[in-house]
């Protein structure tokens, strides 16, 4: 494959060369720097300006090589993450958003939702209901406090979402409200944490006394996952157990060719997006 055409949503398609798509290797990735630092100094469209550094951090986020991609003079112009993180927010999110879009998309909308949440939108839980400290105010308790009511309503089937552990973990948790059932899954089959447990069950038991749609014990179950022999890929293992949950997919396997074939199409994924993006706000 030699280039690729991308219809915007308005004009002319546009041919680039293939090469743009493999971000990975050296070469390429100073291209896209040049060229996306370019666009950022000197367009006079500030979505633009925008849209370059975003994409940007995505490039210098993708550490996915083991230091083949050399983001080391990148990621710290744009983003705190370190660049061992071989999956971050910057990841996840969007991910998240898409299985959520899937999902909608198979199922359509039945009048139940089901959330799936950001990193932050889950750890809000985590914060505000794990450490009673915690002033509940600001953005992230507002967001929380529509989701609160939406489930209280019984509007909410469910929320997903992916958290932390140790700082260089990964994990996946589904809360059933439905089932009063809160999944936790691991890729190294590990046990919930009791200090991301606790605040889990203390948020359930809030909502089952604000609600009469939601009854019984809370309890807590495996989610299915896939078995981790890698010290890198937690975050791919904790998206696949999402998608598996809610949309049926396989379980990922251990072997590397897979897993590599995963981390390319969550990055095409969302370099292809951003940079459709990017090409409609310069046009």
């Amino acid at each position: 494959m030699l280039s690729v055409t991308l219809q915007p949503y308005q004009g002319d398609p546009i041919t680039l060369p293939s090469w743009i798509f493999t971000y990975w290797t050296e070469d390429t990735r100073k291209r896209w720097k040049v060229a996306l630092e370019w666009i950022k100094n000197k367009t006079t469209l500030p979505a633009a300006a925008e849209l370059s550094s975003d994409l940007l951090l995505a490039l210098a986020s993708f550490s996915w090589s083991q230091g083949a991609a050399y983001t080391a003079d990148i990621t710290p112009l744009f983003s705190s993450t370190s660049k061992q993180a071989y999956l971050n927010t910057f990841h996840l999110d969007p991910m998240m958003e898409w299985t959520g879009d899937q999902y909608q998309e198979k199922y359509g909308t039945d009048g139940i939702h089901h959330i799936f949440a950001t990193v932050d939108q889950f750890g809000a839980i985590m914060s505000f209901y794990g450490r009673m400290s915690v002033k509940k105010q600001g953005p992230l308790w507002k967001n929380l406090m529509n989701i609160e009511n939406k489930i209280i309503q019984g509007q909410v089937g469910s929320i997903c979402g992916i958290i932390n552990l140790n700082q260089n973990h990964w994990v996946p948790v589904v809360i059933d409200f439905q089932q009063s059932q809160i999944l936790y899954g691991d890729s190294f089959h590990e046990p919930m944490p009791t200090h991301k447990c606790e605040p889990c069950e203390h948020w359930v038991k809030h909502l089952i006394n604000r609600s009469t749609n939601l009854v019984g014990e809370i309890t807590v179950s495996d989610l299915a996952t896939g078995v981790q022999d890698d010290g890198i890929s937690c975050g791919l293992f904790a998206l696949n157990s999402i998608t598996h949950h809610y949309l049926k997919v396989p379980l990922l396997p251990t072997d590397s060719i897979a897993l590599n074939c995963c981390r390319m199409e969550i990055g095409l994924n969302i370099l292809g997006t951003m940079t459709i993006c990017l090409l409609i706000y310069i046009l």
